[in-house]
């Protein structure tokens, strides 16, 4: 019977369960798919092969079957190249197979990393076979094993690059380049096949997001030229060289760039003044809307730079660390446009210098999340959320510390902040990691409850160091019953479900489908 739904309307479907965080189930659903009719199956057929490793939880299962799948469609020129190249260990069917799809035409997704893993774990299935064969047939059992180890090591060099040189002449577009974590001699084929490729150039041509690691010159320049409509960067182990600024400086319309410290090398800071990369930041800065630093020292006062951003996630840790003064300029920064705020660090955090910088950056702001190992002015906390319920009414999302007698400041950000659904808090203390006498968090809950009218609350997370009684937890429960608001979702210390009341309670509300979940929440999360 032919769908009642047209291509476009089925293939959004499947898309929507595609982007949804892969798991095995929803995995099965879309496979199920493949299965109703040819329509339904030739459109989740290309959904699902866009990224054939994103739905493997264990790709030693099934990796020489996505190898297996894409050298069946090889052309014939390379599959003659395999036989020549005496790639014996590669079974005839495989080459000799017709497949109904080209697989390889559909891939949008390229991680160099999985594809290692995946070519090794079919190296590993088809010598274990081979060599359980041959030691059927012959007596010299080691001379033929390290026969057969010289020919895997011979060819896997060979057929790793044959398999991106298949993927950029198949495949209409690569959309995600993903080089982080992989060998520099993976990198090495990888740009040997871009350059023997006869497609690589249109293929790359809309290349959307690339993440990278350290120095990797020669692939930086190449993508320099044929790939300048980047939307997304993200360098991990960040090293300043002019490849990787002239790759960052040549992007039509960067919006999101992300840098990571090298775990082994001292950084300079991230300057905007004095170095190549620094230029080329400030060249693309106006086009910039998300900025994600980790582990690199950058000033705050470049922020500024960055007129349009509408993400901002800091990421303090490792041996980079700011002093108070350092930060101060922070304050004057002016971001009309920023949405998303994002601070954590392992070091200290100063509480407040993030007043004043809501109060000239909270218009658009719906997410914030402040989260520090430590905190210099815990007392503070107040000041922060008066700041956030004057400045910030369109808030959705609100991660941080608070005093548990902020009564009136949660107050106040529930009845201003009319949008607010999620709620992250932890105790404001000046260590706010290891063990924790715990506080009480019965009035601030108090507050949830009288203000149900008010806020349109869908998640509370409240750490580890916060109790709470059960009779207010009931309380709370009830309150969202008779509001008729449904699956609520609760994250706190589930420790506290030792006690049978707690059980009973939070057992009852999931069957009456008033409490989603409740989650095992740890500070770092």
């Amino acid at each position: 019977m032919a769908s009642k739904l047209n291509a476009d309307c089925l293939t959004e479907i499947f898309e929507i369960l595609e982007s949804d965080q892969v798991t095995t189930s929803r995995s099965c659903t879309l496979h199920s798919c493949i299965l109703v009719n040819r329509q339904w199956c030739s459109l989740a057929i290309k959904i699902l092969w866009k990224n054939p490793w994103n739905y493997r939880k264990n790709l030693e299962c099934v990796a020489h079957t996505i190898i297996n799948t894409f050298i069946s469609t090889f052309s014939k020129e390379s599959k003659e190249k395999l036989k020549e190249n005496k790639i014996i260990i590669i079974p005839n069917e495989i080459l000799t197979r017709e497949t109904i799809f080209n697989y390889a035409k559909y891939l949008k997704n390229l991680n160099l990393f999985h594809l290692e893993i995946t070519l090794e774990s079919w190296f590993h299935y088809l010598l274990s076979s081979q060599r359980q064969l041959q030691r059927q047939q012959h007596q010299q059992h080691q001379q033929m094993d390290d026969d057969v180890t010289k020919i895997s090591l011979r060819n896997y060099k060979f057929i790793f690059e044959e398999l991106l040189i298949n993927f950029f002449n198949q495949s209409t577009n690569i959309l995600n380049l993903n080089v982080s974590a992989c060998r520099d001699s993976s990198i090495s084929s990888l740009t040997n096949s871009i350059e023997q490729s006869t497609r690589a150039m249109d293929c790359l041509a809309n290349l959307r997001y690339f993440k990278c690691s350290g120095t990797m010159p020669k692939l930086y320049s190449l993508l320099s030229n044929i790939s300048p409509n980047l939307i997304r960067i993200h360098i991990e182990r960040y090293m300043i060289t002019e490849e990787l600024a002239n790759l960052i400086n040549v992007q039509n319309n960067l919006k999101e760039i992300g840098f990571h410290k090298h775990p082994s090398l001292r950084h300079p800071p991230l300057s905007l003044t004095n170095n190549i990369i620094g230029t080329s930041l400030i060249n693309q800065s106006s086009s910039i809307e998300t900025l994600i630093i980790k582990g690199i020292y950058f000033q705050s006062k470049n922020l500024s730079y960055f007129e349009n951003l509408k993400e901002l996630n800091i990421r303090i840790c490792g041996g980079m660390r700011y002093t108070r003064e350092e930060l101060l300029p922070l304050a004057l920064v002016s971001l009309n446009h920023l949405q998303t705020f994002f601070w954590y660090s392992t070091h200290y955090i100063y509480l407040d210098l993030f007043p004043n910088f809501f109060r000239n950056n909270g218009k658009n702001l719906k997410f914030i999340t402040i989260k520090g190992f430590m905190i210099s002015d815990p007392e503070n906390a107040g000041i922060l959320i008066n700041s956030i319920a004057n400045h910030c009414i369109n808030l959705r999302s609100f991660s941080g510390p608070i005093l548990r007698e902020n009564i009136l400041e949660l107050t106040k950000m529930i009845e201003n902040c009319k949008e607010l659904q999620s709620l992250t808090l932890h105790p404001s203390r000046k260590k706010c990691y290891g063990p924790q006498k715990k506080e009480c968090f019965d009035e601030l809950m108090n507050v949830l409850i009288n203000q149900q009218k008010n806020i349109r609350l869908s998640e509370l997370t409240i750490v580890y160091s916060w109790k709470f009684s059960f009779l207010q937890f009931e309380r709370l429960m009830k309150k969202f019953e008779e509001m008729q608001k449904k699956k609520f979702k609760f994250s706190f210390d589930p420790n506290i479900l030792k006690d049978q009341n707690f059980k009973y309670i939070a057992n009852k509300f999931i069957d009456l489908g008033i409490l989603k979940e409740i989650i095992d929440f740890e500070f770092g999360q």
